[in-house]
């Protein structure tokens, strides 16, 4: 498979102004939640890299965090990119839209983190935020591109994901898209961490952040919500997408990077501990045909990472 940068993921801000139960970032997994954001003008440099890159006319670059939208200069930069003619994509809880509605409304894509009906949403991401979130979209409905509502099912809502579609309806998505709580057992924390420090050379304790050993009664209220699920039919698209341990190789490594609000450089949008290199030190070509990127291509290949047993992506 060879190497063709088509996409790019800006995580812009490690921080959000939210703090869900589940989320792995809260847990400290992203790293450097505390530091400075880099300036403008390092993402338009490396935006204007993928550009130059890119077999693509219009590359696609996906902006999230932490909360995309608390960036200092991200209606600067979303302006930017468009301009460029780049197509545009967010991850968003939606809290902060009507304080930048003009730039979401640039977005080809938006992704709306959420988890179900009002009362579900709220205990799991704060009261009063799926108000905010419905009020958001209403203000954006005349301008936005496609709209997805994108639901992680954790142990608040996997009793309810057969109806979380419907719950959804009344935000009027172009689809919702439901996938697997992601987290490692104790073990394969530990295969990862012997492998990343052998090959990587690099410890990935931050992997501990995931860790869950007591999955048993989740997935078993997993596989009743999903039988239930497969047996209905939903006015607006829906899908789930589980953890596959499926051999199937991932194709993301050759295809899309993925840039921490630090400016390392990296592949998975989920597990963070593996970097190729830092775009404050090295270019994204030198970056993304490098010996490390490659290195870590050969271990997706091969098989090697526990971690990507417990992806809900990588089929897709």
């Amino acid at each position: 498979m060879e190497a063709m940068l088509e996409s790019a993921h800006f995580q812009l801000t490690g921080h959000c102004n939210l703090h869900c139960r589940f989320c792995g970032q809260a847990k400290g997994v992203a790293g450097g939640n505390g530091s400075g954001d880099l300036p403008l003008d390092f993402w338009l440099d490396v935006a204007a890299q993928l550009k130059a890159m890119s077999p693509l006319p219009s590359p696609t670059v996906t902006l999230w965090g932490g909360e995309p939208l608390m960036y200092p200069y991200f209606d600067e930069l979303a302006k930017s990119l468009k301009e460029n003619g780049f197509r545009l994509g967010l991850i968003t809880n939606g809290t902060l839209i009507d304080r930048h509605l003009e730039a979401v409304s640039l977005m080809d894509d938006i992704h709306i983190s959420i988890d179900g009906r009002e009362e579900l949403n709220d205990a799991v991401r704060g009261a009063g935020t799926f108000a905010k979130i419905r009020r958001n979209l209403e203000l954006l409905r005349p301008f936005r591109g496609h709209l997805y509502c994108l639901v992680t099912i954790s142990d608040q809502n996997v009793d309810e994901l057969a109806d979380i579609p419907n719950q959804l309806s009344e935000l009027k998505p172009d689809a919702v898209t439901m996938g697997q709580l992601i987290y490692l057992n104790g073990k394969e924390i530990d295969a990862y961490r012997r492998y990343s420090r052998e090959h990587f050379g690099h410890d990935a304790a931050e992997l501990e952040g995931w860790r869950r050993d007591d999955d048993s009664d989740y997935l078993t209220r997993l596989q009743r919500s999903v039988a239930a699920f497969n047996g209905r039919a939903y006015g607006t698209p829906a899908s789930f997408t589980p953890h596959t341990r499926r051999k199937a190789c991932c194709r993301q490594p050759w295809k899309r990077i993925h840039v921490r609000h630090d400016g390392e450089v990296g592949f998975c949008t989920d597990f963070f501990s593996f970097s190729a290199g830092n775009l404050r030190d090295k270019t994204l070509k030198e970056i993304f045909l490098g010996k490390r990127a490659d290195l870590f291509r050969e271990a997706v290949k091969s098989g090697c990472l526990s971690i990507c047993d417990h992806c809900p992506w990588r089929l897709q």
